[in-house]
């Protein structure tokens, strides 16, 4: 079960500005996927994302999909009247879908949330029609939580795990044969591997560092600054995006 509501983003009220460019640039990358499909929106949250799809996308339809009856009352007073986009309660590991129903499926910051990962990377397999995509993203826990491990319980209390692109790659690989690599945010190697070898002795140290480096350079750091694009091996991104082909 997937319940990350207390986390949700949304266009109301206040976010730190990288993460508000985060979010909105990663919907508004995904749409070069969408065009003259149908999409699904898992963890679909206030809805905010499947509208973009809908609205600007070029999609034949957009599904969200979430476990919170509050999420979903959310996007549908937000966005419900909207021709081609619908909103329902359900959990992404178990989806009252029928096989084959998608050909874009978007799960971005979800992933991390989720007790059993291969169920919902097996349900997101069932449902996409071939050829199809599934579109991840997860916060990269190299430069999140530096210095610890797969095993190590996440400071963020809503994640379950949180991943380095080496272990999503090996959890992907078992579903979808062929993966593109992309990244949000890049951090330079040797300053990433600098917080990782102080997380390794002082876990939480390295955390308040980067945090405190993020609010400063908030000052002069653009949207433009956080769009996706594709993986480069001279940088770390904080956030990892995996394009998996069905």
């Amino acid at each position: 079960m997937i319940n990350t509501y207390t986390e949700r983003f949304s266009l109301r009220g206040w976010t730190p500005p990288w993460l508000r460019y985060e979010h909105l640039t990663r919907y508004e990358w995904v749409r070069e996927f969408t065009r003259g499909r149908r999409v699904i929106d898992a963890a679909s949250g206030t809805g905010y994302g499947s509208e973009m799809i809908a609205r600007t996308g070029g999609a034949t339809g957009v599904e969200g999909f979430d476990i919170s009856q509050e999420a979903v009352a959310d996007a549908v007073a937000a966005f419900g009247s909207r021709q081609g986009l619908s909103y329902r309660v359900a959990d992404a590991t178990c989806l009252p879908v029928e096989d084959g129903s998608y050909d874009v499926y978007v799960c971005f910051e979800t992933i991390e949330h989720v007790q059993e990962p291969d169920r919902l990377l097996a349900e997101a397999r069932r449902v996409l029609r071939r050829p199809g995509k599934f579109v991840v993203s997860t916060p990269n826990r190299d430069v999140v939580a530096p210095g610890t491990s797969l095993q190590h319980r996440p400071f963020n209390p809503a994640h379950v795990r949180e991943y380095n692109r080496a272990e999503l790659e090996a959890l992907l690989a078992q579903f979808f044969p062929a993966i593109a690599w992309f990244g949000q945010s890049p951090c330079g190697r040797r300053y990433v591997a600098g917080l990782n070898r102080l997380g390794r002795h002082w876990p939480k140290l390295p955390v308040r560092l980067h945090q405190l480096r993020k609010s400063c350079q908030a000052l002069w750091r653009t949207r433009e600054f956080h769009r996706p694009r594709a993986y480069d091996p001279a940088a770390v991104p904080e956030v990892l995006i995996a394009v998996c082909e069905v």
